[in-house]
């Protein structure tokens, strides 16, 4: 808040829209502009956070990805086509780790990457294909959580593969097969 920003309020304004787009869907056009308008913050989070940021910077950063995660949830996946949005994704969270910033943002990204998963399967792909091998520990454990919560719906055998992987540290691979077993 020491910024002068409302922290709430971004969030606050694609929640009602999402709500609205029940009631009455908005067009794709219209949808598609929320997303951008939430998408320019959220990808000035890779050169943000790769130096240093204190507190305030921290939160700012957390509330501009947890923004861009609203559209997507509740907003763009259900409005535009899902390789669009996938793509929005990829560009957001490429070259930067949730925790540069906080375990909220992780937390985030867990629910993206599941949210994601279940609209446009092909995604996974790109998860372990070519996010998972340059990725930093908090993406990881993001993408490994969300590939074990996805694979209680959706048969798939990528959340053990990612823990039997060779880049995978022990305590993420001993995390990945408890929630696999939950």
């Amino acid at each position: 808040m020491s910024s002068g920003r409302s922290t709430d309020l971004p969030t606050t304004l694609v929640d009602l829209l999402a709500r609205m787009n029940r009631v009455a869907p908005l067009t794709q056009d219209t949808s598609r502009r929320v997303l951008d308008v939430v998408m320019e913050p959220a990808l000035r989070i890779s050169e943000s956070s790769a130096g240093p940021t204190g507190k305030t910077a921290q939160n700012e950063l957390a509330t501009d990805f947890g923004c861009f995660v609203t559209a997507v949830t509740r907003l763009a996946l259900h409005s535009l086509p899902a390789a669009e949005v996938a793509a929005s994704v990829r560009r957001v969270i490429s070259g930067w780790d949730p925790r540069q910033i906080g375990n909220r943002v992780e937390r985030d990204m867990v629910t993206l990457f599941i949210a994601v998963l279940h609209h446009h399967p092909e995604f996974a792909d790109w998860l372990v294909t070519d996010l998972w091998p340059a990725a930093g520990p908090g993406t990881k454990r993001a993408i490994g959580e969300a590939f074990a919560v996805h694979e209680r719906r959706s048969p798939g055998n990528r959340a053990l593969t990612l823990a039997q992987s060779p880049d995978c540290s022990p305590d993420l691979a001993h995390r990945i097969r408890t929630w696999l077993r939950r």
